[in-house]
Order: structure tokens, then C-alpha cells, then sequence
């Protein structure tokens, strides 16, 4: 449907709800229409909001999140119609934000969120953060058009890999196998940890579309003498990478394989 006829659809059945505003966004009840909202997502939590409200008076939805250093992470948003190049006056859109409201990372349109001319059928947001912070996410309504209370979902995912074990000591080393099973170039980091938790050296990942990269720690000065665990923080969205860590000896002919998972939900 296109933007003109998402409106007229839309008009309609606000006026047909008139007198029941918002009701649909059971989250409006924790003023979730600004920066001090009382609303907070944590990773893996799903939640329903609508963006009923007529310009210049746009409806807003704010969700207070916090992000940890070296970890990546995404924001989905699905149902209703979502900017694809809408122009001037933007359809409605998904952003990282400040506690300002200044956009940190901007939402888009993935690969699979379904492109309808100027419209797509979702926009996500994926970034790594670089601190340890609280932030928010921020889901603005038509800026041109009035919409009514039709509900939308949307998902926060923390889509860092977790690597259990990796052993750069004696004869032995560790090879991080990692593949990208997408049709877009994937990057990323993978952040080497000691036993203690110090961060000991992050290597850069760069994969293209159904590509692999192979990363062997006896490589990096750094990891010499040394083992742990690490973390992959990527670009490819939560299940978009997958890999594995062998650990190898050549004097026994060892090895030995750890599975490179996403965080469960």
C-alpha cells in the first residue's frame, strides 16, 4: 500500500475510534512519548506500541536501554509502513538516540524488511557500542500524514557472539573460524580476553556475502603466553554470523572444537 493509501486507510479508522486515544499503546501509560519515559527495554524483549497522533503532533516512542562496551546490538520495528526514502516529511522511522534526542545511529532498511516503493515493511537499527552507557530508542510517527492507533512490534537484541575458550599457550593455538551465511558484507571485531577479563587485542572482522574469515591467535603477539575467552560484536544482525574456535596442537595431532553462539533468548 502505498503512503496515500496507508493514510486514507488509517484516517478512517481513527475516526471511527474517536474518543479512545492511544489506546492500543498500553505504554503511553509510562509517558512513553519522551526522553524521561519510564519505559525500559532489556535484550530480548519484545513490545507493542502504536503511533497514533496527527502532525504537527506526531506521535513519539521512547524506550530507555543501556548498552555495554564491545557488544553490538539491534533494534526491529514491524507492522504498519516505515521510511524508504520518504523525503522532506519522513514516514515513521527508528533510531539509536542520546538522552537529548540526537540521533546516534539512524534506522534503515535491512535486506529482508520488505521494500515497497518510498515504504518498507520494517526498519532496523545495529550498532556497537563503544561504552558502557545508558541510551534510548526513539520510534517517531508520520511527520505528513495523521495515523491511528494500529499497533507495531518492536524487538532489542544484543547480537554478540560468545567464544568460551581460546588457548594461545605452549604448542597450542586457536583458529576462529567465523562465516557470514548473508548476502551483504559483514563487519565486525573479535575481542581476545585473558582469564582475568582483560581485553588483550581486538582483531578486525570483514566478510563478505557467503563468505568466511579465518583468524589464528598465534598471529597476534599480544595473545602469546596467553588464553581466555573472546566476543564477536558485528554489523550482521542477531543470528546473521556463525562460527566456531578449533584448537589445535601439532605435536599430538589435538583438536579440539567450541561451538561460537549468539547470546539466547
Amino acid at each position: 500500500m502505498s503512503r496515500k493509501g496507508t493514510f486514507t486507510s488509517v484516517l478512517a479508522v481513527a475516526l471511527a475510534c474517536a474518543g479512545t486515544t492511544r489506546a492500543a499503546d498500553p505504554w503511553e501509560a509510562s509517558d512513553d512519548n519522551t526522553t524521561d519515559t519510564r519505559n525500559m527495554m532489556r535484550p530480548g524483549e519484545r513490545q507493542i506500541h502504536d503511533l497514533e497522533g496527527m502532525p504537527p503532533a506526531f506521535d513519539q516512542d521512547w524506550m530507555r536501554i543501556f548498552s555495554q562496551a564491545r557488544h553490538s546490538y539491534e533494534a526491529r520495528v514491524s507492522g504498519l509502513y516505515w521510511d524508504n526514502g520518504c523525503g522532506g516529511s519522513p514516514c515513521p522511522r527508528v533510531a539509536r538516540v542520546n538522552d537529548a534526542g540526537a540521533v546516534l545511529t539512524a534506522g534503515t532498511t535491512d535486506i529482508d524488511d520488505l521494500v515497497n516503493g518510498i515504504e518498507a515493511a520494517g526498519q532496523t537499527v545495529r550498532w556497537t557500542a563503544t561504552v558502557s552507557a545508558p541510551e534510548r530508542l526513539r520510534v517517531m510517527g508520520d511527520q505528513l500524514f495523521g495515523m491511528a492507533a494500529a499497533p507495531y512490534t518492536i524487538v532489542f537484541r544484543d547480537t554478540t557472539l560468545l567464544v568460551p575458550r581460546w588457548n594461545s599457550t605452549g604448542t597450542q593455538t586457536t583458529v576462529i573460524i567465523v562465516q557470514n551465511p548473508r548476502s551483504g558484507t559483514a563487519s565486525g571485531l573479535v575481542h581476545f580476553y585473558d582469564g582475568s577479563g582483560t581485553l588483550r587485542q581486538s582483531v578486525s572482522l570483514s566478510i563478505p556475502a557467503y563468505g568466511v574469515q579465518v583468524i589464528n591467535t598465534a598471529s597476534f603477539p599480544a595473545l602469546a603466553g596467553v588464553s581466555g575467552s573472546a566476543q564477536i560484536s558485528h554489523s550482521a544482525g542477531y543470528g546473521g554470523l556463525t562460527g566456531k574456535a578449533v584448537a589445535l596442537e601439532p605435536a599430538t595431532g589435538f583438536t579440539f572444537d567450541t561451538a561460537i553462539a549468539p547470546i539466547p533468548y
